[in-house]
């Protein structure tokens, strides 16, 4: 006699998860507004605008406080706030991504990335990413006029 293994898997899946659109079910950003109490790594780099890589290396120095259950890191809600205002994203660097830059002036990440690389637009470096002030994109945008 055939058994339905998906039937079994399915049903076992109700009984412990509860439903099957729980909060774990939903993107990211969703979950995060949910107001869940707990966050995974990967929403509290969403809502700090930092790297998974950076929440990951705070947890492992004892910057940010987290639970561990299995190969999972959870973070409560205000731990999470807190590192969020912390952190800042850009480290209190306001100004233009590369990514900013492309729409603003419709150029292409390789043409932005090689003007910051050759000098010719100075920049910041935060992280993985470049921030060109706002005015040192007001002066280079200057030394282009005609």
């Amino acid at each position: 006699m055939a058994v339905n293994n998906d039937a079994k898997n399915t049903d076992s899946k109700n009984i412990a998860g509860g439903s099957k659109c729980g909060a774990a079910d939903m993107p990211a950003g969703q979950a995060a507004e949910a107001g869940r109490e707990y966050l995974s790594v990967r929403e509290v780099a969403e809502i700090s605008g930092c790297s998974y890589g950076t929440v990951r290396r705070a947890i492992e120095a004892g910057t940010l406080a987290a639970y561990r259950i299995g190969r999972k890191f959870f973070i409560e809600r205000q731990a999470a706030e807190e590192y969020s205002r912390q952190s800042g994203g850009r480290h209190g660097v306001e100004g233009y991504t590369i990514r900013e830059l492309m729409e603003r002036l419709s150029l292409s990440y390789a043409f932005i990335s090689g003007l910051i690389k050759s000098g010719e637009l100075p920049s910041v470096r935060v992280g993985r990413q470049y921030i060109v002030t706002e005015e040192a994109f007001r002066q280079f945008m200057e030394g282009r006029r005609i």
